[in-house]
């Protein structure tokens, strides 16, 4: 296990910070924790932060409060171009109790508050913190009150247990964490937006988005990351059609051949050659290949029997990126990063799908012996 140091601005971000490490894992474990002081005192140890993270994983957690975004504040606390490799600068925007409210079930049972009244885009809030307190005031349970806010005629801006009430619903019930974390919650500079592309598909047999995919998908979009998909019916329309009522333009459309199917949006298109005429399974799984290769994470949605959406799912996990599996039976999302991780999803599926899945992508996808044997 490789010991990690994390710098956070308060106990509330440092619980964040430990739950973020927690779910990535990655080999990784918090061997220092430091700050709890401010940000005022991150940024002056940031100098020294940096030093250490030329040999140790450093990960600095702080919020962006009024800056106008992730890149100024890094670039003001840093005035350097770049920063080593094992630096990680995070901010969460425009506070920590952004992400908390994010997770609009989990908070909502956690506190009392009515589903219907919790924000939608919290991280779009000018106060996240006040619209937290707000909402337990006026409609939380007297228990979570008494700990959150504080007493009446008090000059305090938050309760007494504010803190460790919070910490308490990040250790324990923060259900949206292992969702975002994979890219979402954790704010990134123009230069990293730039290189991370995400890959969304799905089965055919899905022709509808639910509340909880077209939320992951707003978050993919708020971070301005590319999307690319393909030109098929079902998920890949349905998304298609989501991705064109929002107006978003960062999208590209692979078809294989030179006929696209379904280009809702008209976005730039993807002509991916297949070196053969008949259009079978392997004519229309090039498209998938590329795209594997060039996507950063995937986002896949499935209906619990497609076995090339998890086909896709494979050639990510291959190539060491992680992919976000959405399964619309058991409504819920499933994160693979290893081979453990799919391992563990493919013992959940019954034979015929695991036969169907280890034809799809020896004859498609071509990918060394060695891992496939690993991963089916």
């Amino acid at each position: 296990m490789i010991g990690l140091y994390i710098a956070t601005e308060d106990s509330l971000s440092e619980a964040v910070a430990h739950r973020l490490i927690e779910e990535e894992n990655m080999g990784m474990h918090v061997a220092v924790s430091m700050g709890r002081k401010g940000n005022g005192y991150l940024r002056n140890i940031l100098p020294s932060l940096t030093k250490i993270a030329h040999s140790i994983p450093v990960l600095l957690l702080t919020d962006l409060d009024r800056v106008e975004c992730p890149a100024i504040l890094i670039e003001n606390w840093c005035r350097v171009s770049d920063l080593p490799t094992m630096m990680l600068f995070r901010v969460a925007v425009r506070e920590t109790e952004a992400w908390l409210l994010s997770d609009l079930e989990g908070f909502a049972q956690f506190s009392g508050v009515p589903l219907h009244r919790m924000p939608l885009n919290p991280e779009l809030l000018n106060d996240p913190k006040d619209v937290l307190l707000n909402l337990v005031r006026r409609y939380g349970r007297r228990s979570i009150k008494a700990d959150i806010v504080p007493e009446r005629g008090s000059t305090a801006k938050v309760g007494l247990a504010y803190n460790q009430a919070l910490c308490s619903k990040t250790i324990d019930t923060w259900t949206e964490l292992r969702h975002k974390s994979i890219w979402l919650p954790i704010c990134h500079t123009n230069k990293e937006q730039s290189m991370i592309k995400v890959f969304i598909g799905g089965s055919r047999r899905v022709s509808r988005l639910n509340d909880d995919v077209k939320h992951r998908i707003d978050r993919i979009i708020e971070q301005g990351f590319p999307v690319i998909i393909g030109d098929a019916n079902g998920a890949d329309k349905a998304v298609q059609q989501y991705l064109q009522s929002r107006g978003y333009n960062a999208v590209e459309v692979f078809c294989s051949g030179g006929e696209c199917r379904n280009n809702l949006g008209k976005w730039p298109v993807r002509a991916v050659d297949t070196g053969q005429a008949r259009k079978d399974f392997s004519f229309y799984a090039a498209k998938d290949e590329q795209m594997a290769r060039e996507a950063s994470v995937g986002l896949m949605i499935w209906d619990g029997k497609s076995a090339g959406t998890l086909a896709n799912a494979v050639r990510l996990v291959c190539q060491e990126k992680k992919v976000v599996i959405y399964s619309a039976p058991g409504k819920r999302f499933l994160t693979l990063k290893v081979e453990s991780d799919w391992e563990h999803l493919m013992s959940t599926c019954g034979r015929d799908v695991q036969e169907k899945i280890l034809r799809s992508v020896s004859g498609a996808n071509r990918l060394p012996d060695t891992k496939q044997a690993g991963l089916l």
